[in-house]
């Protein structure tokens, strides 16, 4: 038999002389789930008993549960909440609570109506033997509002002081685990040292290994690198001179080609020019002596005044044309009489004698 002051539960009840042995009530149920779940909601999903506004002057509490000191709510569709209307000239804070409730015997949602102020605070959580509130929402209403937007709820639902999260095993005893878990702390840190000096010392003698071979890479590297630029210098100069050597002897063929040609090219235009001064010497000799003979029978023909005596006979040749033309045009020919000699034979007053004959105009 057990002592006044062990408890079990639950067993299955008998009959004692027509009464039930065991008797259970609901708070040993409860007191069942208070030993290893706190009080608070269920955030499996993030909607769970969330309030949410609907752009006018009520709110909806979404589905979800809750656990309350160990008894169980749960809300299985939207619930339509109206708040009241907004004072004219001061703002309020409303609070929505799921209230655990004595009286009622059950955990409903309530909506406590906030006092009107300048700068307003929400109603304090009941939690005494009768009732026992855990707040999921605040809503801020201001002053002359006709609705709530999301901005003007604040969600309660994680903090602690007024709701929180169901959390098993809130109240585990963790003084011996802590003394367990601090003992190999120690010990680990202990190991940790150890073997952070060993590390430390290995990392150390990597370092001095590993700045040695550099250390002797760059000095390697630097001898090689002297040798191939000394090398490469002794050939640069080389390539250069030879270069400066050929530039020189084709500069000095180059020069010697020019000079030739120069030479050449004056000794031919020389040769040349002699030519061509006596062919204009020969040219002109041949044709100064026909010049002049032209010359001199052209004097016996125009006398002392070739250039007048020249006008005279083109003067006589224009006149003598134009008569010609006037025979033609009058259809007859006229010319003057002259003797073997060449004079005129003229009339007594000294005027030419002229004959005159047709010209005869035969057709076709």
């Amino acid at each position: 038999m057990a002592e006044n002051s062990e408890y079990s539960f639950p067993f299955d009840s008998e009959e004692v002389n027509g009464e039930p042995d065991r008797e259970y009530l609901a708070d040993d149920f409860a007191e069942y789930f208070r030993a290893f779940i706190s009080s608070g909601t269920f955030m499996k999903e993030s909607t769970n008993l969330q309030v949410i506004a609907n752009g006018d002057m009520t709110v909806t509490l979404k589905p979800g549960r809750m656990i309350i000191e160990g008894y169980r709510y749960s809300n299985g569709a939207d619930i339509l909440i109206p708040l009241s209307p907004a004072d004219g000239v001061m703002n309020r804070i409303d609070r929505v609570s799921a209230t655990w409730s004595a009286w009622d015997r059950d955990i409903h949602y309530t909506i406590q109506k906030g006092t009107p102020a300048y700068r307003p605070v929400p109603p304090v959580p009941r939690r005494n033997a009768e009732y026992k509130d855990y707040v999921v929402a605040d809503i801020y209403v201001a002053a002359g509002a006709i609705s709530i937007r999301q901005a003007d709820i604040t969600d309660r639902r994680l903090d602690s002081d007024v709701c929180g999260l169901a959390i098993p095993f809130y109240e585990l005893d963790t003084a011996a685990l802590y003394a367990q878990l601090n003992d190999f702390y120690l010990e680990f840190v202990d190991k940790s040292n150890t073997s952070y000096e060993e590390f430390k010392q290995m990392a150390a003698d990597a370092y001095t290994e590993f700045t040695d071979d550099i250390m002797s890479y760059i000095s390697t590297l630097k001898q090689d690198s002297s040798d191939v630029y000394n090398e490469l210098i002794e050939q640069m100069n080389e390539f250069f001179e030879n270069l400066s050597t050929a530039g020189q002897q084709r500069y000095d063929d180059f020069n010697e080609n020019i000079s030739n040609y120069i030479v050449d090219l004056k000794n031919k235009g020389d040769t040349d020019l002699a030519a061509i001064t006596q062919q204009l010497l020969d040219f002109r000799n041949t044709n100064e002596a026909e010049f002049l003979a032209w010359f001199e029978r052209i004097k016996g023909i125009f006398g002392t005044d070739p250039g007048g005596n020249m006008l005279n006979e083109i003067e006589k040749l224009s006149n003598l044309v134009s008569d010609l033309s006037d025979m033609l045009y009058a259809g007859a020919v006229t010319a003057r009489l002259e003797t073997e000699e060449g004079d005129y034979i003229t009339d007594d007053t000294g005027i030419p004698i002229l004959v005159e004959w047709p010209i005869c105009r035969c057709s076709g």
